[in-house]
């Protein structure tokens, strides 16, 4: 499975299509690569394996429904549409529409692993029991406290993207601590129209940014 490609890993490359490339290189013939939505930098990187497959390699991808983000404090509500069967009235207790796309990306993968359509119960039940400590994670309700490991510009944009599609606040306090090798301008850049303040933070870690001022708005 190819999740949207940024640049947090330097080693693969210095432009979102130099890391395409490298990351299309795990696509084998005659197998079926899952490929999520992809930029369009991404897909002049492999334009066969990032928009659809070819003749080598064919890659396929996974389409949502109806999405509801109205489900209070329990998760999003789902429509998932596979490569053999649609599944419906899926409760995904992570917030965001990145995890959407992840849980279809996942349910296609399943599906085009044993060729077939899945028990629609069992889809339920998986994705009911879904988790993902530290993304848009609900630490504490009063106050409301939110943990995101948003760490490159696509996971920041994704993060001040879903955060008032499920959430409300009267002041957002946002506290942020990078490493020295992350894009910090890049991940300020969403967040900051957001926040009323910022606190600029130093992780415990040898490879911690010091903490300084940075503008909200």
């Amino acid at each position: 499975m190819i999740c949207p490609i940024g640049l947090d890993h330097p080693e693969l490359g210095s432009t979102i299509a130099e890391v395409a490339t490298e990351k299309a290189g795990i696509i084998k013939q005659g197998k079926v690569a899952v490929v999520r939505e992809q930029t369009d930098e991404a897909a002049r990187g492999h334009p066969a394996a990032m928009r659809g497959g070819d003749r080598h390699a064919p890659a396929r991808g996974a389409r949502l429904g109806d999405r509801r983000s109205d489900a209070g404090r329990r998760g999003q509500a789902l429509a998932i549409r596979g490569l053999h069967a649609t599944y419906d009235d899926i409760l995904l207790p992570i917030y965001g529409e990145h995890a959407a796309h992840s849980a279809a990306a996942a349910v296609v993968a399943v599906e085009a692993l044993l060729e077939r359509a899945l028990d629609p119960d069992a889809v339920r039940l998986a994705l009911g029991a879904a988790t993902s400590p530290g993304r848009l994670e609900v630490a504490a309700h009063r106050p409301l406290v939110i943990l995101d490991g948003a760490h490159n510009p696509a996971a920041a944009r994704a993060l001040a993207d879903s955060l008032p599609d499920f959430f409300t606040w009267d002041r957002l306090h946002l506290v942020l601590g990078v490493f020295a090798d992350k894009d910090l301008e890049g991940v300020v850049a969403p967040l900051a129209p957001l926040a009323d303040a910022g606190y600029a933070a130093a992780v415990d870690s040898v490879r911690a940014r010091p903490s300084r001022r940075w503008p909200t708005r």
